[in-house]
């Protein structure tokens, strides 16, 4: 099912191949039924030539509008299935069991993955050239290589932009965070702002997003699992190795210091490379340097550490450079204010933690977040906290990829909100985050932002516009692939949503779940020439939505809602409808057990299994309605209606 989502790359495929998926996903059923056949030609014939006049007329209106500049964006829905990172489902999201059998490889993959998912998503060239590391023979000549890496990586990033355009970037670093900002806490704009913000769009869109790759793969060598293993052997042999420093060297990029086993307090600041054997460590930011183009590398063999950092970057802060950072063990502590854990601003930040219960604390752009480059949290083993006010957890912006993957423990994933809802509602903030892609809208279309969870009893509590979502062209994914039983807990826009030109995704494997939400607009809710997708593939679930919510559409979008079992529960749903403007497809699929009301459901009779309701607010529409009301009032079984 998986697969589906990720193969279609043009609104006929996408349109053809949704309702096909709404019969893949029922267990048992093998054949589209004739119904889904008719549905499908109707579609053919009179959804998708509508659907692209409309979505000609908003590109257009778009590209006058004063405060846009129009190559920034392509048709909405179809240039998502152009872009969309069609192998990152298939490389990240099998179901395999990694437990105690983890191999050192397993994470060192992924993140290479993330490259090529990065390059096929925004079309880059294969023109970076790598090598494999050789071992050395002592810790001398691993420094030499590290900092001939150093000056490749450099070379690479500040190649990206020209020299006058860094400036600009370390002079003016605040307004290009004010800048990405602007579009979630605000929605007035001084002249000033609004030419500042304009001036960093114009200057972001100028980045070589093909240099920037090159930068973090050649850094990424030294992240070698094997090459690393054997400094760890070298570092033990070593005659110093029970010290606190074994050997420190100072190169023009900053230090590289190798670490023994003693405690350790670091300061990060002027840190080119630093590996430790072990002790229960302390790393401290207590600045940074930025748009440099210096990159970093910590790695941490064992002992409960903490990462402290409370000025905008920190650990594994990729903020025009690359920086990476990998714990091996050990129960460690993670402090951060504004991009860390993970995060990527015209740079590459990637955070590894094999193991041990963590907990990551971030208040802004951390967690796996990314605006012009990629930011990525791998957790493999462990009950893991992560903590943020927003933009948080897998969070992609403009050419941004965002991932947060954990693969095993029971988690717990928490966004705060951090600037109080645009819509008014008491008590209620937005926090754009877990798995979300957005743009900074109205100047720059989204990226993509992904939050996957392999295993465990996990809690994910949010604010506004969080778990599985797309806005302004961006693309954006919750995917929960354990069976364990899972709590949701937010507000307006959660669960598979998207708006304007958006494509979110919700995919929730299995356990008795509770839903619960404190606003509207969640469970596959599309609004604006948009696609919305929630599955639920098993288990008895509990839903507490607000309305506008399972499958609601509205202003020419697509929704698909997908629950799998008979015994859910529904409280406190109404206005469950597609509605206003344009043509609108909404597809809710469930099992039709006793006692749940739903309203706008076209009620199938006592025996019947499944209830299949498509609401069509247009008269393009009339004949597939009136074909749906007919299959309503015939009150044919489940095996018969969609499967022959």
């Amino acid at each position: 099912m998986i697969k589906f989502l990720v193969k279609n790359t043009t609104i006929k495929c996408f349109i053809t191949t949704s309702l096909c998926m709404l019969n893949l996903a029922i267990v048992g059923q093998v054949e589209p039924a004739p119904t889904v056949k008719k549905i499908t030609e109707d579609i053919e014939s009179n959804f998708r030539p509508y659907l692209k006049k409309a979505l000609a007329k908003n590109r257009k209106l778009l590209g006058t509008s004063p405060l846009v500049f129009t190559n920034t964006f392509e048709n909405p829905i179809e240039s998502h299935f152009n872009n969309f990172p069609m192998k990152y489902f298939e490389t990240v999201t099998e179901p395999t069991s990694y437990g105690s059998t983890l191999i050192a490889t397993a994470w060192s993959e992924r993140i290479r993955d993330t490259s090529q998912i990065y390059r096929l998503n925004y079309r880059l060239s294969n023109a970076c050239e790598n090598s494999a590391l050789l071992k050395p023979a002592n810790l001398q000549l691993a420094a030499k290589q590290i900092e001939d890496h150093a000056s490749e990586s450099k070379r690479h990033m500040l190649q990206s932009l020209n020299s006058r355009s860094w400036r600009y970037l370390q002079k003016h670093a605040s307004a290009l965070l004010n800048a990405s900002l602007l579009s979630f806490t605000s929605t007035k704009q001084s002249w000033f702002e609004r030419y500042k913000t304009k001036k960093v769009i114009r200057i972001l869109n100028n980045v070589d997003l093909n240099q920037g790759l090159c930068s973090r793969e050649v850094w990424l060598n030294l992240a070698d699992p094997a090459w690393l293993s054997h400094i760890y052997k070298l570092m033990n042999a070593h005659g110093r190795a029970g010290n606190a420093i074994i050997l420190e060297i100072e190169t023009e990029y900053g230090k590289i210091i190798f670490g023994g086993k003693a405690d350790k307090r670091i300061s990060a600041n002027d840190i080119l490379f630093i590996a430790s054997l072990g002790g229960n460590n302390h790393y401290n930011n207590s600045s940074s340097s930025l748009f440099t183009g210096i990159p970093q590398l910590i790695v941490d063999f064992s002992g409960d550490d903490v990462y402290q950092s409370s000025h905008i970057g920190g650990i594994a802060s990729g903020i025009g450079r690359v920086a990476v950072a990998i714990d091996y063990s050990g129960n460690d502590i993670y402090l951060g204010d504004q991009l860390s854990q993970g995060a990527g601003l015209v740079g590459h930040g990637i955070l590894i933690d094999l193991e041990g219960d963590d907990a990551y604390n971030a208040r802004l752009m951390s967690q796996g977040f990314a605006h012009y480059g990629t930011g990525e949290i791998l957790d493999i083993a462990g009950n893991d906290t992560f903590k943020s006010r927003g933009l948080s957890q897998g969070v992609g912006l403009s050419n941004g990829l965002g991932i947060l993957q954990d693969l095993s423990g029971d988690d717990v994933f928490i966004a705060q909100g951090f600037t109080p809802t645009s819509y008014g509602t008491p008590g209620i903030s937005d926090a754009w985050s877990q798995g979300v892609g957005a743009g900074i809208r109205p100047y720059a279309r989204g990226g993509i932002g992904l939050l996957i969870d392999h295993h465990g009893r996990d809690q994910y509590q949010s604010t506004s516009f969080s778990q599985g979502g797309g806005y302004f062209f961006g693309t954006g994914a919750l995917i929960d692939l354990g069976k364990q039983s899972d709590s949701y807990i937010g507000a307006r826009y959660q669960l598979g949503w998207a708006a304007h030109a958006g494509l979110g995704f919700f995919i929730e494997q299995g356990g008795a779940d509770d839903y619960r939400s404190l606003g509207s607009a969640n469970a596959g809710a599309a609004w604006d020439h948009s696609i919305a997708t929630f599955f639920d593939l098993s288990g008895n679930n509990h839903y507490q939505l607000g309305e506008f919510s399972f499958g609601s559409t509205a202003h020419g979008s697509m929704s698909i809602f997908s629950d799998h079992s008979k015994n859910n529960q529904f409280k406190s749903i109404k206005n469950t409808e597609s509605r206003k403007g344009a043509p609108n497809l909404s597809i809710l699929l469930k099992a039709d057990a006793q006692g749940n009301e739903v309203e706008n459901l076209c009620r199938l009779e006592e025996g019947s299994k499944y209830t299949l309701t498509i609401n069509i607010t247009d008269q393009v529409f009339s004949s597939v309605k009136a074909l749906l009301d007919q299959q309503c009032k015939r009150a044919v079984s489940a095996d018969s209606r969609l499967s022959k």
